[in-house]
């Protein structure tokens, strides 16, 4: 079982970094050393090759070769880790060889003796009754990590399965499945594999969190990160970078266009997990000190004229283009001509609200104030805030008001008695 997650891992990079019309060969020999008996396996391939400064790192965890944001080649830095680990587990050997532009050569010595190992490193199969267990354990891995397929969609749409949902972005299968397996017994799991159906995703269901990789093709995280701050639909849920790009010039930057919060691989679960809770609570406590007032007028203490006069400007700016489900805070930083940083800035300095949260929350607002008049119906009310639908409507202003808005009119009633 191991050797052959050895090979594929091993097998699937040859693949992946030797380009159209090259070699990949992988040849098995027998040799003797000191009268001892070993197989050799050898896997070589004609591909882009590894600088030999690299090297040395590359059976560290989540260490990446191609360190550039967007990355010609998608992969998590598990694989050959994973390498590692399972032949220091059965105290074999392995060697690479490299050079850039020639390809990259791994070594396999396996001892075929019975006595390398001591008895107590052994372990024994006795036969087939390992199986049936094995076949169970097989398919219960395997419900609890695909969770994103149609049907767990369908629940988590309709909120039956109760849990909080995390929203997970990885190019990595490697990855997803590992955070997965760390998350899925307290969270409601969806995933992405590319920024694109990561925003698709975050609008469509409204994730309580999301977990996203920094180094993807095409759009990388950063990019990601700053579409999903940008958009009023999104822009409240709180986003964890992920990435092996430790510098502090790089944390800036995810910091900068609105990350809540970076984690540098390879991170301690626990962390992740204090992460996750902490800004959670954090967005519970916002809502509902948001909750208690339900003005759709904004008023902001301590502010001096030209401050007071900029926040009613961006509020009239929102209450025009209420119906827009396309209006961006890049929009509204073009109408006020400063620039989607300068207005960032701005809004978290004066109201201590990022632009596109300022966006969704007076659209609620406004919508739970035209629930109260009872003019309109709740799917009228979703295409006069800008909702591109219904269904989508009802899961925003549940997570913001803890009730359904067909329930709202009677629930505000009740609580003013």
């Amino acid at each position: 079982d191991k050797l052959e997650k050895i090979m594929n891992n091993l097998l699937s990079n040859a693949v992946k970094f030797t380009p159209t019309g090259g070699e990949i060969k992988v040849e098995i020999q027998q040799l003797f050393s000191n009268e001892e008996e070993i197989v050799q396996i050898v896997t070589t391939d004609t591909g882009i090759g590894i600088p030999v400064e690299k090297l040395a790192n590359i059976f560290d965890r989540f260490y990446q070769i191609d360190t550039s944001s967007k990355r010609s080649f998608g992969g998590s830095g598990i694989g050959l880790a994973l390498v590692k680990e399972f032949i220091d587990l059965h105290k074999w050997e392995i060697e690479v060889e490299s050079k850039p532009e020639i390809g990259t050569s791994f070594k396999i010595k396996i001892p075929t003796s019975d006595d390398y190992l001591n008895d107590e490193e052994k372990i024994v199969n006795d036969g087939m009754d390992l199986l049936p267990q094995q076949k169970a354990l097989q398919k219960e891995n395997y419900v609890k990590l695909n969770i994103h397929d149609n049907s767990i969609s369908e629940n988590i749409s309709s909120g039956h399965l109760g849990k909080q949902i995390i929203l997970i972005v990885d190019d990595s299968s490697d990855i997803r499945k590992y955070l997965t397996g760390l998350l899925a017994k307290e969270y409601t799991i969806i995933e992405a594999t590319n920024g694109f159906d990561g925003i698709k995703s975050a609008i469509e269901q409204s994730p309580d969190i999301i977990i996203s990789d920094v180094m993807m093709p095409s759009m990388d995280g950063i990019e990601f990160c700053q579409k999903i701050k940008s958009n009023w639909q999104t822009s409240d849920i709180p986003v964890i970078l992920l990435t092996a790009k430790a510098s502090f010039e790089d944390k800036l930057e995810g910091l900068e266009i609105g990350a809540d919060a970076y984690l540098t691989k390879p991170f301690d679960s626990r962390e992740l997990f204090v992460r996750i809770k902490n800004l959670l609570e954090q967005r519970k406590r916002i809502r509902e000190k948001i909750n208690k007032d339900q003005k759709t007028t904004p008023e902001y203490e301590n502010l001096n004229k030209s401050d007071s006069e900029f926040i009613e400007k961006v509020y009239q700016l929102v209450k025009l283009n209420l119906d827009k489900t396309d209006y961006s805070t890049d929009q509204l930083a073009k109408e006020l001509f400063l620039s989607r940083s300068q207005l960032h800035r701005k809004m978290i300095a004066l109201a201590g609200q990022a632009p596109g949260e300022f966006v969704r929350i007076i659209k609620l607002q406004h919508a739970a104030k035209l629930l109260l008049e009872k003019k309109l119906s709740v799917t009228q009310i979703a295409y006069e805030i800008g909702f591109s639908s219904p269904a989508q409507f009802s899961r925003a202003f549940s997570k913001q008001y803890n009730c359904a808005p067909s329930e709202y009119s009677a629930l505000h009633k009740a609580s003013k008695k």
